[in-house]
């Protein structure tokens, strides 16, 4: 493409600026928890072609986690909601109680989340309460209502275990509320790691370290792990663990990170890689956080920016390749055109989101900026045609 070199300089420059502003537009769509479910079919593209057909990921080793299922071991308690009387089951206090004091006998575990309901009271909750006063490193589930964390029966340290589900879909996980109410999978890397995060003006921060405090998960432990590979995760039922000998709990729960919680039945969610209980979904929320991949890394950003910088030449510098191409193999008619102008935005964006989930485990939202690009293209192709830098009818030339 022939231009003057003051022209082509000025289009340089305005593709920098525009480079920054869509690092900006990025910024904001990664922290709106929104994911349109066709835009989660797209991303779901990253994470089979990287886990299931390359093989490329690095799983928590097998010793290092321990996973109790407490779905088959229930009791029933009274409730009123202030219209009804009623009985609704509850994770069995009892021995909850029992296996915690047993695990505190030696507390030589890592550390133990219970991600379980305690919002009704029980008659075992004066025993459960002596347990978990002795039991070390342990952190309970609990969930925001209009804002405000709800009143537990027991008293312990608690993390909020809520997560956006958008269509019954879980896709982003957030790590702080408000700036200051803190998830169980924050608080798990504190106390493990001995982090200490506090959520900045843009990004949740730890020491001089930025992340972002809204971010696609990655799903790095699955199902899979627990039920179907050969060297998979040690898993088992509450009630099956309380009656084992106390040097073989000891032996089995050594400096490993323990989950108890409703692995099988009611607290299942959809993800981009297929349906996956809630406390699946904190544990890789946590190593997502813990291992970094949430962090403001400068080689993702100089990639992306990068990318970006490349896309606004494309868009500010006339004649995209990508779109003739598309457009002639389309064919002539205007609905053609404008849809290869589309496509061509929509596979530039796509191939950068896969090489920067395969490179940097980063997965971008893209099918609002894949709008936006294909409309900013529209806006400056009639702005060239109105002032001359492209001659009406071949949009493939610039007038000297």
């Amino acid at each position: 493409m022939n231009l003057p070199n003051r022209q082509r300089n000025l289009m340089v420059g305005i593709s920098l600026i525009h480079a920054f502003f869509l690092m900006i537009l990025s910024y904001f769509l990664l922290n709106w928890y929104f994911v349109h479910w066709d835009e989660g079919e797209l991303l779901q593209f990253g994470p089979i072609l990287k886990k299931l057909v390359f093989n490329i990921e690095e799983k928590p080793p097998a010793k290092e986690l321990m996973f109790i299922n407490v779905s088959n071991d229930n009791q029933l308690v009274d409730f009123f909601d202030g219209e009804i009387f009623g009985n609704e089951a509850i994770t069995d206090r009892s021995k909850l109680a029992t296996f915690l004091n047993m695990l505190s006998e030696t507390n030589n575990h890592k550390a133990v989340f219970l991600d379980i309901r305690f919002d009704l009271p029980s008659e075992h909750d004066e025993l459960l309460q002596e347990a978990i006063d002795k039991t070390e490193g342990l952190i309970v589930s609990n969930h925001l209502t209009e804002g405000v964390p709800n009143p537990m029966v027991i008293n312990a340290t608690y993390g909020i275990s809520d997560y956006p589900v958008v269509g019954g879909s879980f896709f982003k996980f957030q790590y702080i509320y408000q700036d200051t109410i803190k998830t169980v999978p924050l608080l798990m890397d504190e106390m493990i790691n001995n982090k200490s995060y506090r959520m900045g003006k843009y990004f949740l921060r730890e020491g001089n370290k930025s992340y972002f405090n809204t971010f696609l998960s990655d799903l790095l432990v699955r199902p899979y792990d627990l039920f179907d590979r050969e060297d998979k995760y040690w898993y088992a039922d509450l009630g099956n663990l309380t009656a084992l000998d106390s040097d073989y709990l000891r032996e089995i729960t050594n400096d490993r990170i323990i989950i108890l919680g409703d692995f099988t039945k009611y607290d299942t969610h959809e993800t981009l890689l297929g349906t996956m209980p809630g406390p699946l979904i904190l544990v890789n929320a946590y190593y997502t956080l813990s291992r970094g991949l949430n962090r403001l890394n400068w080689y993702s950003l100089a990639y992306i920016f990068v990318c970006y910088f490349v896309i606004s030449l494309i868009i500010f510098i006339p004649g995209d390749p990508l779109e003739f191409w598309l457009a002639k193999i389309s064919g002539s008619s205007k609905i053609a055109s404008a849809l290869a102008g589309f496509f061509s935005y929509f596979l530039l964006l796509i191939l950068m989101v896969l090489t920067t989930y395969l490179i940097f485990s980063f997965l971008l939202n893209i099918l609002w900026l894949t709008f936006y690009l294909y409309l900013i293209d529209k806006l400056v192709t009639f702005t060239y045609k109105k002032t001359g830098i492209i001659k009406k009818g071949n949009p493939e030339q610039a007038s000297l």
